[in-house]
């Protein structure tokens, strides 16, 4: 009871000192293991390293999120909910890096350098008197809505001016966003060309080495030889060991070493529509030809039930891309033609409508909008009363200035433009322009927008047209056959999961075996299956050789099953010998042949006093070289050779020297004369010129080089 009492008294000190216990062993832990708490996995959310900086996944994301949205607004998508594609997807988070990699390295030059961008810098080249050729085509798209409108630097100074004013809930938020991704990437550009200015500058050619070039290029040398060339040898004797293979690709990292590379085998089952899935389409079609017959509202019922967009335009001749065009064109209004099959659609077309229309016109607008008024009674009351003063004689011009409410258009008198029929206008607007009325007209027009006050300007040549409806069914593959292709697929990658049962399998399918060689970490395409497969060399990248995957539909995001077998993993460095085995072989048996050619001429050389002495004993002939320029890539008689003829330049005339080697052989060699071309006295002509020579395109090539040199670890990989 006493030890008991005694315990109770002092229990806070013994939980302390568990306490204490427990984190100097986790604390111990931690400093002492790679999988302690304080370092686990904290590396795990890096996509990436660039110049000892890392790259954090949630950073990379919000950098990519930035990317794509910029991507939408510099191709316009942003206009109509464009989705990006697989491979558009892929491409922006490739720019990502990119320009990363970029703002990083350059981002330490700058700075190092100075190079900054002054806010009254930049406003010279977006209101001032340089504004760039991108503000010039926002303010004329945009803000105007007319390619021929002047810059005015004074409304787009007042557009910026209002910037702070507009909120995400504001409609011309998405402009504001487009308007500040541009204004940093112009000042991205003017840094950019700073930094170029300065290596240009840079870019000098001293005199002496104008005066050297000049003479090299147009001083040559007569000179005698005697060569030992490979055909005096057999080429078989000359085998390089795997010892001096090894050596040699070592000797030249620089040329040899690769990007990590994975290859794959693999077979691929598609998944296609059988004759059973036609059936079923012929079936919903026959049902649903009746309800179209009998159908009140065509466009309703096709817009409910097609498998292809209706728009209810008119088409001319050209535009009606279909093997049934023809009986389209020549049948009656309200003919029904088909059902047939066609790009694998059943398709039942109906004639609605046959009109002789322009195939465009020329219109302008003054708009009476809902939003402006506030609802389409009050844009109705405010058009009546514009209708009322053009009819009383005030200028459409006049009226659109002071009374439009379509800013995009004011400062061009209200001119859209020319218009086709199957433009992506409002429906009542196009049918009044092309079925209702001719050039001159000026005419009431209402619109989900609000009411228009349209006036035809002109309109082009009139050609027949016709408005047809499609109903129509994808012919594709049902849930009976998905599920006999996955069996197929499955049952394959459950019985052949070693390489070995892998090959047997495919030869008794009779499946045909592909191959993706040399992928790249962040290639998102594999030779052979002919959609983005991301995912596919994503896994090559994180598997073991001889490992194998099923790949199914919804990871490859198409009508296909894949089962893939790792065959080779290569990382970054120098390959192995086998890889590039016949390459170097053929270069070290080159040098050993150089090798044993210099010996035999060594040999001839003893005893000998002449070029002629060495020619009798070798069984070999005496030949001349006559006017071998220095700069000349080619020397009549023996082919490339440019370190021979610099040797015999820099020769003593009449004196005999070698061996040396050559590209193609060994040579004994007496210079005859030369002919040194005087220095010139002005060489400020060949300066520039050797400078103009020898400055590279900088705006594409010297950020590559600079990043390309930088110390960059990309991990995507492991990530998208």
């Amino acid at each position: 009871m006493a030890v008991i009492m005694s315990l109770r008294k002092r229990g806070g000190l013994i939980v302390a000192a568990i306490g204490i216990a427990i984190v100097s062993f986790l604390a111990m832990d931690s400093l002492n293991s790679r999988t302690g708490i304080f370092n686990r996995n904290k590396d795990q959310n890096i996509v990436g390293k660039i110049e000892g900086q890392k790259i954090e996944y949630t950073q990379f994301n919000r950098m990519y999120d930035q990317m794509e949205e910029k991507t939408k607004y510099y191709s316009g998508v942003w206009l109509n909910g464009y989705q990006l594609s697989d491979q558009d997807i892929f491409q922006i988070r490739q720019q990502t890096w990119d320009n990363l990699v970029e703002d990083v390295v350059m981002g330490n030059i700058y700075s190092d350098l100075g190079l900054y961008v002054s806010p009254q810098e930049l406003q010279q080249y977006i209101t001032g008197s340089s504004p760039t050729q991108e503000i010039q085509s926002f303010y004329r798209q945009y803000l105007t809505n007319n390619q021929a409108a002047p810059f005015d630097r004074s409304a787009m100074a007042n557009f910026i001016a209002q910037l702070p004013q507009i909120g995400p809930g504001d409609q011309a938020y998405p402009l504001k966003q487009f308007y500040l991704f541009l204004e940093k990437d112009i000042k991205k550009n003017i840094r950019r060309q700073k930094y170029l200015e300065l290596l240009q500058k840079n870019n000098y050619v001293p005199s002496w080495q104008a005066k050297d070039d000049f003479v090299r290029r147009n001083s040559t040398v007569d000179f005698k030889y005697v060569a030992l060339n490979f055909s005096n040898l057999n080429k078989q004797d000359f085998k390089p060991t795997d010892e001096q293979l090894k050596q040699y690709l070592e000797d030249h990292k620089s040329v040899f070493e690769t990007d990590a590379i994975r290859n794959i085998e693999f077979v691929v089952w598609d998944i296609l529509p059988t004759h059973q899935d036609t059936l079923t389409a012929e079936k919903w079609i026959d049902e649903k030809y009746t309800d179209f017959q009998s159908t009140p509202n065509d466009s309703l019922f096709l817009a409910r039930y097609s498998s292809e967009n209706y728009n209810g335009n008119f088409l001319f001749a050209p535009q009606l891309r279909t093997i049934m065009s023809d009986s389209i064109f020549s049948a009656d209004t309200g003919t029904y033609i088909g059902p047939w099959t066609e790009n694998g659609y059943l398709r039942v077309a109906k004639v609605l409508d046959h009109r002789i229309i322009a195939d465009s016109v020329k219109v302008r607008h003054i708009l009476s909008s809902i939003k402006a008024n506030g609802t389409m009674d009050s844009a109705r009351m405010k058009m009546d009363s514009i209708m009322g003063l053009y009819q009383q004689g005030v200028s459409f011009d006049s009226l659109v200035i002071k009374l439009t409410d379509d800013a995009n258009t004011r400062a061009n008198k209200g001119e859209i433009g020319w218009i086709k029929p199957d433009d992506n206008l409002f429906a009542s607007f196009k049918n009044a322009c092309f079925l209702d009325h001719h050039k001159g007209d000026v005419f009431k027009v209402e619109s989900q927008a609000g009411v228009h006050l349209i006036q035809i300007m002109d309109e082009s040549e009139k050609h027949p047209a016709v408005k047809v409806g499609f109903l129509s069914e994808k012919i594709v593959p049902g849930a009976t056959t998905r599920d006999s292709v996955y069996n197929q697929a499955s049952q394959f990658y459950t019985s052949h999961k070693t390489p070995e049962l892998f090959e047997q399998g495919i030869t008794e399918a009779g499946l045909t075996k592909r191959y993706g060689d040399n992928l790249k970490t962040n290639d998102i395409n594999v030779p052979g299956i002919n959609v983005p497969a991301r995912t596919v060399v994503r896994w090559a990248y994180n598997a073991k050789v001889n490992d194998m995957r099923l790949f199914t539909e919804n990871e490859l995001k198409s009508d296909k099953y894949i089962v893939a077998l790792l065959t080779k993993v290569r990382e970054k460095g120098l390959p192995d010998v086998e890889e590039v085995r016949d390459q170097i072989t053929e270069i070290v048996a080159q040098d050993m042949m150089l090798d044993k050619l210099s010996e035999q001429m060594a040999n001839g050389i003893v005893g000998a006093n002449s070029l002629e002495m060495i020619a009798e004993k070798l069984n070999l002939e005496v030949k001349t070289a006559t006017r071998v320029s220095l700069s000349g890539q080619y020397i009549e008689g023996l082919g490339f050779e440019p370190a021979i003829a610099a040797i015999a330049y820099k020769l003593t005339p009449n004196e005999m020297t070698g061996p040396y080697k050559g590209n193609g052989g060994v040579f004994m060699i007496e210079t005859l004369s030369t002919n040194t071309q005087e220095e010139p006295e002005d060489t400020k002509a060949l300066q520039q010129q050797m400078i103009a020579q020898k400055r590279p395109d900088y705006s594409q090539g010297v950020f590559k080089a600079i990043s390309s040199a930088a110390n960059v670890e990309d991990l995507r990989y492991k990530f998208y």
